[in-house]
């Protein structure tokens, strides 16, 4: 923690915060298990002449995580119309999936990127009961 960092004690922290030792140990407490507030944080970081910064941070370039999903959902996509083809025998070659897949996913990062995170929703099979 910053205060043991910059030699400020419990009780000089507790003093500049307005709360007693024992509030400073639960501050501390609730910081190391993730339960503390991000106003108490910013008020302990101020009484030690500190910033809070918090931040979401990609876990890879955002053009990686773009391409990945688009990826997702476009195999998502085409492995659902791969399944209806093989259900009426019209069967496609792996090759040829993978192909669709790239072209779709090409499709996806040109257009907008709200449609990536859209749920990609299961359209049911034609209704056949009609040509019996």
């Amino acid at each position: 923690m910053i205060r043991r960092a910059i030699g400020m004690t419990t009780p000089q922290l507790a003093e500049r915060l307005g709360v007693t030792r024992q509030g400073v140990h639960d501050l501390e407490a609730r910081e190391a298990d993730g339960s503390a507030t991000l106003s108490a944080l910013r008020k302990a970081a101020g009484a030690m002449n500190c910033d809070l910064v918090y931040a979401i941070v990609p876990r890879d370039s955002l053009a990686d995580m773009l391409s990945a999903q688009a990826r997702r959902r476009a195999a998502s996509e085409v492995d659902r119309a791969a399944h209806t083809m093989r259900l009426e025998s019209q069967q496609t070659g792996a090759g040829e999936v993978e192909e669709l897949i790239r072209e779709r996913a090409d499709q996806l990062l040109r257009g907008s990127r709200r449609a990536l995170w859209s749920t990609v929703t299961k359209v049911a099979p034609p209704d056949r009961s009609a040509e019996e």
